[in-house]
C-alpha cells in the first residue's frame, strides 16, 4: 500500500516537473534567476542566461520578447523604457 502511494507521488512530482519546465522561462542574470510564463508549451528557451548579450539581441528573440523579458531587461536597467518601447515595437513589426 505504502510502496503504490510512494509511486504514486513519484509520478506526480515527474509531472509537476515536466509541466514547470514546458511553461515557464528560466532567466539567469549572474547568480540570480527569474520567472516568465511561456506563451505556449514548449520547451524551447526554457532556460535563457542574459549574461554578457545585449538587449537588443535578446529582444531579438520572439518567445523572450512576447513573454516579457522587456520588463526584465528594463528592470536591471539594461535598457531605458523608451528602449525597450523601440526594440519591441521594431521586432514586433519585422516578424511579420
Amino acid at each position: 500500500m505504502f510502496k503504490r502511494i510512494r509511486q504514486y507521488l513519484f509520478i506526480a512530482l515527474i509531472i509537476g516537473t515536466v509541466y514547470f519546465g514546458l511553461s515557464r522561462h528560466i532567466i539567469f542574470h549572474g547568480k540570480d534567476f527569474y520567472l516568465l510564463e511561456k506563451q505556449d508549451m514548449t520547451l524551447e528557451y526554457t532556460f535563457f542566461s542574459i549574461q554578457e548579450k545585449s538587449p537588443k539581441n535578446i529582444l531579438k528573440i520572439d518567445p523572450l520578447r512576447r513573454a516579457g523579458i522587456g520588463g526584465i531587461l528594463e528592470d536591471l536597467g539594461m535598457l531605458t523604457q523608451q528602449e525597450r518601447y523601440n526594440f519591441e515595437q521594431y521586432f514586433e513589426y519585422k516578424s511579420y
